[in-house]
């Protein structure tokens, strides 16, 4: 036998729990995308592209480049 259900409006003090559950979401999910975000943005490379570095030296806070890896010198145009 099927049954019916009716909706009502629902007062504020009535909405608080949905609406707690929701803000909590909310910043839960924000939180761990902020954190995940700073962690990448955190890694350091372990060696320098050869456009961004061309001469090889490590700035500071970098890795120096790979060794068993040799420089390039530059071709020029072609």
């Amino acid at each position: 036998m099927p049954t019916f259900d009716y909706r009502r409006k629902l007062s504020l003090k009535e909405q608080l729990p949905a609406l707690g559950a929701g803000v909590g979401a909310g910043v839960a999910i924000g939180v761990s995308v902020f954190y995940l975000a700073r962690l990448m943005m955190q890694r350091t490379p372990l060696r320098g592209t050869p456009a961004a570095n061309p001469a090889g030296v490590a700035r500071p806070g970098e890795a120096p480049p790979f060794p068993s890896v040799p420089a390039r010198p530059h071709a020029g145009p072609r």
